[in-house]
Parts: C-alpha cells; structure tokens; sequence
C-alpha cells in the first residue's frame, strides 16, 4: 500500500495540476488516508459500475472498461493500476 501513498504524495508535488485523484476501491480505504482532503476521494466500484451483478470484482480489466462512468471524472484523465 506504500505505492498509492507515495504515488499521491508525489501528484501533490509534481502535479498540481491534477484536480482530482480518484482511489477505486471495493470499499476498502487505507488505514493511513486522510478522507478530508479535498481533492482526494474514493470511489467505490458501485458507484460506476452500470451491472450490479457483475460485482464484486477484482478484475482490473472489467473496473478499467467502466472507470469512465466516474461521476466528476474526464476522459482525459490519466490513471494507474496498483496490483
């Protein structure tokens, strides 16, 4: 888990220019996060998966293939994949 806490440690120094960092989750939120921060919210996957029956899931290729129905989100938002 110290990848995603560096990760958005280093768009936080990097890249101001990101507005929004999504963290997808199945509802599990890291121990460590602080939720008040402004620009840093979770999405769990029934919030944008459009088939409910498909969940759970842990398939990366299946969350990828509806990660465009983020509320908030643009097409041309970058993301990563932390296995």
């Amino acid at each position: 888990m110290n990848q995603l806490k560096y990760a958005i440690r280093s768009f936080d120094k990097y890249a101001p220019w990101l507005r929004n960092i999504f963290i997808v989750t199945n509802g599990q939120v890291p121990d460590w996060l602080n939720t008040e921060i402004k620009n840093v919210r979770i999405v769990e996957h029934q919030e944008f998966f459009r088939e409910k029956s498909h969940l759970p899931t842990f398939s990366s290729p299946s969350i990828e293939i509806n990660i465009h129905r983020i509320q908030g989100g643009t097409s041309f938002d970058p993301w990563l994949s932390f296995r």
